[in-house]
């Protein structure tokens, strides 16, 4: 019996982390939806609008997981003319990039 509580202590533990993730991932969908959607792809099919602004999932092949976020924490590099200037939180940077990997998490590589 002490196995078993153990056992389902663990697992619970492990849910936690993989919620909190999918929160954060949803966070940063909506951001995508926000400020980035009227020129990439955001999602898991589909071009992007404007012909130099990459599909989120092209972007998520190109990325090791906490490189992105690095990426964005240190300042998003105009890469296409229409690009924003986007000074953004560590917060979102995180949320972003949660979002933009988890394409690459769920079989979009």
């Amino acid at each position: 019996m002490f196995r078993i509580l153990m056992s389902m202590a663990l697992l619970s533990t492990m849910a936690l982390p993989a919620a909190a993730e999918d929160a954060l991932a949803a966070h940063g969908k909506a951001l995508a939806e926000k400020n980035c959607i009227t020129c990439h792809a955001v999602g898991a099919a589909g071009d992007s609008t404007l012909r130099d602004a990459p599909p989120f999932r092209d972007i998520a092949a190109n990325y090791d997981d906490g490189e992105l976020e690095d990426a964005f924490n240190d300042g998003v590099v105009t890469q296409h003319p229409a690009m924003p200037d986007w000074q953004m939180t560590p917060e979102q940077a995180a949320a972003l990039s949660a979002y933009i990997m988890s394409l690459a998490a769920h079989g979009m590589k």
